[in-house]
């Protein structure tokens, strides 16, 4: 596998050529919980969520893979993704921004890992964006590495501090029905006052997507925002 080069910043509607800036504002994140509830529907296909994103059909396969250090990107035009619930297919993706369609609806997501809003509300949240896109960008796929900044914001709680942390905890060859898969195993863990949740995705870079995401809430709220996923039938276009 060849390690792939750090992702140029997005630009988002053709607004922006510049650098992204800052760490991602977790308003965008709320915001985006429908978008991403929606992204949950299209996309859950495995809902059985732990500790450590443990899932009833994913077997580990084998000792834990060898996997050069690379950078988070999206899948390559033409990729589809399916689950249980339906199917996406990725076109016209632009950097950290991740673009797909699914029953005529437009699914957008940061690198599969945060929620985007669709393209009529993109400059609004043109800055929350390129916020987002910066700091996972910035994300080492090498066991150990991690990024971490604190966020302001929300619909339910404007003034709400969030402590944001992604952390690469392990690397997994999984079998899933979709196929067998090198991953890197990235936790999120947010958590705002009496709030706090751990999302796992298995990101398999050879797709440029995570192929299985599984959450489980510490304290406080339902979650339902965050459904599990796993793959069922992928397609990567070869050129």
């Amino acid at each position: 596998m060849i390690a792939q080069e750090r992702p140029a910043g997005v630009s988002l509607d053709r607004l922006s050529t510049k650098p992204i800036l800052s760490a991602f504002s977790s308003r965008i994140i709320m915001r985006g919980f429908g978008v991403l509830a929606v992204v949950s529907l299209i996309l859950a296909g495995c809902q059985t969520s732990g500790s450590g994103g443990s899932s009833a059909t994913a077997t580990v396969v084998g000792p834990a893979p060898q996997l050069p250090p690379s950078h988070l990107r999206c899948p390559k035009d033409g990729t589809i993704f399916a689950t249980s619930q339906g199917e996406v297919r990725f076109e016209d993706s632009e950097g950290a921004l991740c673009k797909a369609e699914a029953r005529s609806r437009e699914i957008n997501t940061i690198y599969g890992l945060l929620p985007a809003p669709e393209r009529a509300q993109w400059a609004s949240s043109k800055r929350h964006l390129e916020e987002g896109a910066k700091a996972l960008g910035e994300l080492v796929l090498q066991v150990g590495k991690s990024v971490s900044y604190a966020s302001i914001g929300g619909l339910d709680c404007q003034k709400c501090m969030w402590e944001n942390t992604f952390t690469v905890e392990r690397t997994e060859r999984i079998q899933i029905r979709a196929g067998v898969f090198d991953t890197f195993v990235i936790r999120w863990n947010q958590a705002s006052g009496g709030f706090e949740r751990d999302v796992w995705y298995w990101y398999a870079p050879d797709v440029g997507f995570p192929v299985k995401r599984a959450a489980q809430i510490h304290r406080g709220g339902a979650g339902g925002d965050v459904r599990p996923y796993e793959a069922k039938k992928i397609v990567v276009p070869n050129n």
